[in-house]
């Protein structure tokens, strides 16, 4: 880009665990409950960026981007 762009980016630990499992025959219980929590974005906005490109063979040139920038994170349920 043409000028510096933050970069932002959500860490840390979401409380996670899992229970006991018990198989019988073709039947699986459960005791308890599976969670899995992961810190992502939770408010985010885009920003329009200016970049300078150059190719080979083709004179420099500008053109926009949008750039998604995180405002906050938050703990949510796990994706995948």
């Amino acid at each position: 880009s043409l000028t510096e762009v933050p970069r932002e980016r959500c860490t840390g630990g979401c409380e996670s665990g899992a229970s006991n499992t018990l198989e019988m025959g073709n039947e699986l219980y459960s005791f308890g409950n599976s969670t899995c929590m992961c810190c992502g974005p939770s408010d985010t906005y885009t920003e329009e960026v200016s970049m300078e490109c150059a190719t080979v063979g083709i004179p420099r040139f500008i053109t926009t981007a949008l750039y998604t920038r995180i405002r906050s994170c938050d703990c949510k349920a796990c994706q995948g």
